[in-house]
């Protein structure tokens, strides 16, 4: 490996090690009624059509019953879908499962261009939920809503069972917020170093109000060895 692959391998590990941020590019954009974030996605896949996020250049996030199933064919990043977007890899920690570990990670074959577009924020350090998170959806104005944590026991009595150290329980008691897999759950965050939109959760099924996320805090070691890693190949091929 020539010196300057192993320099940008340094590079990369240098930013990801000091930044608070997976993109410092982010969108610090907090969802409102009036106009759709820049980083929602619809997904179609064989098996059904979900919402995700995407992350960076190279990766769209989503819950993995969106795709697991079936083969991801396409996302698109804007309510009018005048571009689809073609999935070269679907990325899912192991050992799946719907109820438990049910998040992904979509590379996609070609890059997205930064032009009108930004990836969601994700903190790459810890920080303490509160209450204001707000749930976003596909072609969504209508679909932005504020919901709230709730006690693991509304989980329990709405679904059975108490969710892991992996789920957040949130959601309205006056409104049917779970309709999208994939759909991302998100706080502004304020620090002395950072104040915006970050996400925190991604929808992975619920009922009458009450919905289960995967905790995005508690995969950020995955999702960055899957991003470092093709952020890493992309960049030493591009030197051969």
């Amino acid at each position: 490996m020539i010196a300057a692959e192993w320099f940008f391998i340094l590079a990369l590990l240098i930013r990801y090690v000091s930044s608070q941020l997976l993109d410092p590019q982010c969108s610090h954009y907090s969802p409102n009624e009036n106009q759709d974030a820049p980083w929602i996605a619809q997904i179609i896949s064989t098996t059904k059509n979900c919402t995700g996020v995407l992350i960076n250049k190279h990766f769209v996030l989503t819950a993995a019953s969106c795709v697991a199933e079936g083969k991801s064919s396409f996302f698109c990043l804007s309510s009018d879908c005048p571009n689809w977007i073609p999935v070269k890899t679907v990325h899912i920690p192991k050992p799946y499962n719907a109820n438990g570990k049910d998040i992904a990670l979509l590379e996609l074959k070609t890059p997205v261009d930064y032009k009108r577009i930004r990836p969601i924020c994700i903190l790459l350090t810890e920080f303490n939920l509160e209450d204001g998170m707000i749930l976003k959806g596909w072609t969504g104005r209508s679909r932005t809503t504020k919901i709230t944590k709730l006690n693991n026991i509304d989980c329990r009595n709405s679904f059975g069972n108490f969710p892991n150290s992996l789920q957040i329980c949130a959601g309205s008691k006056t409104n049917k917020v779970c309709e999208e897999y994939g759909s991302p759950l998100g706080i502004d965050a304020f620090s002395s170093s950072l104040a915006g939109y970050v996400l925190i959760g991604i929808q992975m099924y619920g009922a009458s109000g009450i919905c289960v996320y995967s905790d995005i805090s508690a995969y950020i070691d995955w999702i960055v060895s899957v991003v470092l890693k093709v952020e890493i190949l992309i960049n030493v091929l591009s030197y051969t």
